[in-house]
C-alpha cells in the first residue's frame, strides 16, 4: 500500500480565496498534481502537495473558470497582507 501525504497551508477565505465546496476536483498547479482537498476554511486549506511553499494562484483564469466569475474578482478579493510577485 502507498501512503498519501496531505499538508495544510495557512491561506483561506479570510485571506480572499474563494470558498471551494470540495465537490469538484481543483488543482492549483497546471500539472494537475497539487489538488485542494475538501473545503477551504477561513484560515487554511489542505492539499496533497508536500512542498513547504505552494503557488496558489499561477493563473487567475483557472480559479475564475472553476468558480464561475471573472479574473478581476479573483485578484481584487485577495487580502493586502498577501505578498505579490509580479513577473
Amino acid at each position: 500500500t502507498s501512503s498519501k501525504q496531505i499538508s495544510t497551508y495557512d491561506l483561506g477565505y479570510g485571506d480572499g480565496l474563494f470558498r471551494l465546496d470540495g465537490q469538484r476536483p481543483f488543482f492549483v498547479d497546471q500539472q494537475g498534481q497539487s489538488e485542494i482537498i475538501g473545503r477551504i476554511s477561513m484560515d487554511s486549506f489542505a492539499s496533497n502537495a508536500s512542498d513547504e511553499k505552494l503557488c496558489v494562484i499561477d493563473d487567475a483564469k483557472v480559479w475564475s473558470d472553476h468558480v464561475g466569475t471573472i479574473t478581476y474578482e479573483i485578484l481584487v478579493k485577495l487580502s493586502p497582507r498577501i505578498r505579490r510577485v509580479v513577473l
